[in-house]
C-alpha cells in the first residue's frame, strides 16, 4: 500500500534524502580526469617491446638449434652405426680371409715338412744300415738266406753279391745248399753294382732284389706310402 505523505513533507523527505545522498557518493572527479589517467595507462613503451620480441626471437633460435642439434646427433648416430657395422662386416670378412690363408699355409707347411721328415728319416736309416752293412759280415748271409726264400721253389739260383761279401757268402754256401733241400745249384758271383751287405738273386724266371736301399723302399712305401722316387 502506497505511502502518502503531504507536502510538506515530500519536502523534507527529499531535502533529507538529497543530503544523504551526496554524502553516500563523493564528489565527480574534474572533467577530463579519468580520460588523462587511462591515456597515461596506454602510454607505448619502444624499449619494452623491443626486449620481448628480442627474448621471443632467442626462444624460438634455442628451440631450432636444439632440434637441430638432436636431429644430426639422431643422424650421425645412425650413420655412425651404419659405418660402423660396415667396418665389422669388412674386418669379419679379412678375418676370415686370414683364417683360410693361415690353414693354406698349414696345409703346405705340413706338406713340406712331411716331405722333408720322411727324406730326413730315410737319410738316417739308411746311413745306420750301410754302416751295418760295413760291419756285420754277417748281414750279407741273413739276407741271402731270405732271398732264397723267396724263390724257394726254384732249383737253380745264382746270387750276385758286392766284392767286398763275396768270401762272407762263400763260408755260407754249403749251409746255405743243406738248409734249402730243395736248391739243386747255387752259384756265387760278385758284382760292383750291387750294394755292400746286400744281394740279388737271379733264376730263369724271377728276380729278388735284397739290396738295403731296395728294402728301405719298401719299408717306406708300406709305412709313408711313398717310394725312393716321391721323396
Amino acid at each position: 500500500m502506497a505511502r502518502i505523505y503531504r507536502s510538506h513533507e515530500a519536502d523534507a523527505l527529499g531535502a533529507s534524502l538529497g543530503r544523504d545522498y551526496l554524502q553516500e557518493f563523493p564528489d565527480a572527479p574534474p572533467e577530463g580526469s579519468v580520460e588523462e589517467s587511462e591515456a597515461e595507462e596506454e602510454v607505448f613503451d619502444p624499449e619494452a617491446l623491443r626486449e620481448a620480441v628480442l627474448a621471443e626471437a632467442r626462444e624460438e633460435a634455442e628451440r631450432k638449434v636444439l632440434e637441430a642439434y638432436q636431429e644430426g646427433l639422431k643422424r650421425g648416430m645412425e650413420a655412425g652405426k651404419r659405418d660402423f657395422d660396415a667396418r665389422v662386416a669388412t674386418a669379419a670378412q679379412a678375418l676370415e680371409a686370414a683364417a683360410a690363408a693361415m690353414q693354406d699355409a698349414r696345409e703346405e707347411f705340413l706338406s713340406r715338412l712331411e716331405g722333408e721328415v720322411v727324406l730326413l728319416t730315410r737319410g738316417v736309416i739308411q746311413r745306420v744300415v750301410m754302416r751295418e752293412s760295413s760291419t756285420d759280415p754277417e748281414l750279407v748271409s741273413r739276407l741271402a738266406r731270405h732271398a732264397l726264400e723267396a724263390l724257394v721253389d726254384e732249383e737253380d739260383i745264382r746270387l750276385r753279391v758286392n766284392p767286398v761279401d763275396r768270401a762272407a757268402l762263400q763260408e755260407q754256401r754249403v749251409a746255405l745248399l743243406e738248409e734249402f733241400r730243395g736248391l739243386k745249384r747255387l752259384q756265387i758271383d760278385t758284382d760292383e753294382g750291387v750294394e755292400p751287405g746286400g744281394c740279388i738273386a737271379d733264376t730263369k724266371n724271377f728276380q729278388a732284389d735284397f739290396q738295403p736301399s731296395t728294402l728301405l723302399d719298401g719299408l717306406f712305401e708300406d709305412i709313408f706310402g711313398i717310394g725312393r722316387e716321391d721323396v
